[in-house]
C-alpha cells in the first residue's frame, strides 16, 4: 500500500511540472565557421527559435569582444522582420535592434540579420544578446521566457595567405514604382 502512495505522489508531482511548462523563446546565432584566422571575415546569423508560439516583436543588443573583432556590416535585407522600430545599427556598446512582424513568425530558424565580422586579434570569445526580448503576438505584449544560445568562436594568431571574405551583396533592383494615395 505505501509503494502504491509513492507512485500516485511521484504522479502528482510530475503532473504538477508537466502543466506548469513555461513557454520559451530562443535567440541563437547561426554561422559556418567558428575557428577563424586574423583578418578573415566571418557571416554571423541571429536567429529566433519560437518554440511553436506565435512571437511579433524583438529586441536586443548583440555584444561581441572588440578587441577580437571589428564589424564590417549588418545585413537585414532577408530578415523575416516586416518592420524596424530601429534598424540592426553598431553602436559604441554593441549591435542594437527591435522590429516587428504583424501577424505573427513562428518556427527555429527565423533569421532577424546577419553581421559580418572582421578578425582583428588573436583570442577566443563569444557573440551573445544583451536585454532580449521577444513577444506574443496575442496583442498583449506578453513577453515569452527568452533563452540565449552564444555563438563561441576563436581566432589563430596566424593570418592566413589566403584571407576569407565574405561575398558582397549588390542591391542591383530598382524599388518597385508605387503611388500614394491618402
Amino acid at each position: 500500500m505505501k509503494n502504491k502512495l509513492n507512485k500516485i505522489t511521484l504522479l502528482l508531482i510530475a503532473s504538477a511540472f508537466i502543466t506548469n511548462i513555461v513557454f520559451a523563446a530562443e535567440f541563437l546565432f547561426n554561422s559556418e565557421t567558428k575557428n577563424i584566422n586574423i583578418n578573415d571575415e566571418f557571416k554571423v546569423d541571429l536567429q529566433v527559435n519560437t518554440e511553436g508560439e506565435y512571437a511579433n516583436a524583438f529586441e536586443g543588443k548583440i555584444v561581441f569582444p572588440i578587441n577580437l573583432l571589428e564589424i564590417k556590416e549588418i545585413r537585414e535585407g532577408d530578415s523575416m522582420v516586416n518592420f524596424w522600430i530601429n534598424r540592426p545599427i553598431n553602436t559604441d556598446s554593441g549591435v542594437v535592434f527591435s522590429g516587428i512582424t504583424p501577424g505573427g513568425y513562428t518556427g527555429n530558424a527565423g533569421k532577424l540579420f546577419s553581421i559580418v565580422f572582421t578578425a582583428k586579434s588573436a583570442g577566443n570569445g563569444s557573440v551573445s544578446v544583451e536585454n532580449g526580448t521577444v513577444l506574443k503576438n496575442d496583442g498583449e505584449g506578453t513577453g515569452l521566457s527568452l533563452k540565449i544560445s552564444n555563438l563561441d568562436f576563436s581566432v589563430n594568431s596566424t593570418a592566413s595567405s589566403s584571407q576569407t571574405k565574405i561575398e558582397q551583396i549588390a542591391d542591383i533592383y530598382p524599388p518597385e514604382t508605387f503611388a500614394p494615395e491618402v
